[in-house]
Formats: C-alpha cells, structure tokens, sequence
C-alpha cells in the first residue's frame, strides 16, 4: 500500500513539473515583454504650430501633450497589450519588425490628430532611439507637433 501511494505521489510531481515546464513564456509585443522597462534621454525636443499654411518654430507645449526638457531621463513600460507608456501617455503597438516599433494612438473627436512613436531597435533587439511625435489639434485652424528625439 505504502508503495502505490509513493509511486501516486511521484506520478503527480511528475505531472505537476510537466505542466509548469510546458507553460508558454511570457508574451511579447514586438520584441519586448510585457513590463518591461527601459529609460532613455531626451537628446532633441522640437515644437511647431501651425496657423493656416504658416508654420512658425515655437516652444509652447499646449495643455495635453506631455512636457520634457532636453536631458531629461524618461522611464518607459511595453503595457500587458503591448502599448508603449511614458509619464503622461500610451500609444498602442501598431506594427513592428526587426528594425523598428510604430505606436499610434487612435484619433478621437476630441482630438482627430494621431500620435506616433517610433522606436528603433539595435540589432540584439534592444531599444537604440525612440522619437515621438504629439499633436494637438483641438483648436480650430491651429496644430500644434511636439516631437521628441531620445536616445
């Protein structure tokens, strides 16, 4: 009897190791886990408005879009859906490769222009740049772009 037993309880672990070691890895959004985490530079920060057909270099950051100075460390995380999250934003996965993610929020009625990331890749598959473009459209006849470049 005390042998059944042992060789039940030896089948069990052996089943219960089975199953952990066949349970699939974590998932991955382009190269990257979700939650992974990664801090970049802001190397370049670039902020334009557009009047009509004039467009004039300027440094006012509109409400809405997030603010970074040149310097500045920023910590970002690949979301459990693969979205790219900074302080303040998140862009979801829109299609990747080898060499580069594209994240691009949808455009809402609240705010039609779209906001785009690219992040390139090195070829170990970490991240080597990402530069993120901002706009602002909510205010009839204006858009305004804020594009950061992060290394």
């Amino acid at each position: 009897m005390k042998i059944i037993t042992l060789i039940r309880l030896a089948l069990c672990a052996l089943l219960i190791t089975a199953t952990a070691h066949a349970a699939p890895a974590g998932k991955r959004f382009g190269g990257f886990a979700a939650k992974q985490t990664f801090t970049l530079t802001i190397e370049d920060r670039q902020s334009f408005e557009t009047q009509g057909s004039e467009t004039v270099a300027s440094f006012r950051i509109p409400a809405g879009i997030p603010r970074f100075n040149v310097g500045q460390t920023v910590k970002f995380t690949i979301g459990r859906k693969g979205e790219l999250k900074g302080p303040g934003f998140s862009l979801p996965l829109d299609q990747d490769n080898s060499d580069y993610n594209q994240y691009s929020s949808a455009s809402t009625a609240k705010n039609p222009a779209q906001n785009t990331a690219l992040l390139t890749k090195t070829s170990a598959g970490t991240t080597q740049q990402i530069v993120i473009y901002f706009r602002d459209d909510t205010t009839t006849g204006t858009s305004n772009t804020v594009t950061y470049l992060l290394k």
